[in-house]
């Protein structure tokens, strides 16, 4: 029945409000694509979009060889995390003498954690 009592448990309820709002944590989603990525490929970029009712997000991946970004590509299709895994753009870089890394960018529907 206390004023300041009263005043820290509407803002703990507010703060709390805020947090049951967000659909998506950017760590988690981080953290489940990192599980699937092999050791030869690392994620470049990385956007995500919640216009839909089930987020989309955008990954730019960069591998050793193609089949590198295609095991981290057939790893994103069998996630239970994901769906409608679609490929944006794959390309060939010529940096390194004697090395071509494989680029990837793909979208994908997140389905995992969506509340």
């Amino acid at each position: 029945d206390q004023p300041a009592r009263r005043q820290v448990a509407r803002e703990a309820q507010y703060v709390n409000s805020l947090i049951d709002a967000k659909k998506v944590s950017a760590s988690n989603l981080a953290l489940t694509v990192s599980k699937l990525m092999p050791a030869d490929v690392h994620l470049s970029a990385f956007s995500l979009s919640s216009k839909d009712a089930l987020p989309q997000v955008g990954f730019s991946v960069v591998g050793r060889d193609e089949k590198a970004v295609e095991s981290f590509l057939n790893a994103l299709e069998d996630s239970a995390d994901f769906q409608d895994v679609a490929i944006v753009n794959q390309g060939f870089s010529t940096e390194e003498p004697g090395k071509a890394p494989v680029s990837l960018i793909c979208t994908a529907k997140y389905v995992g954690q969506v509340k």
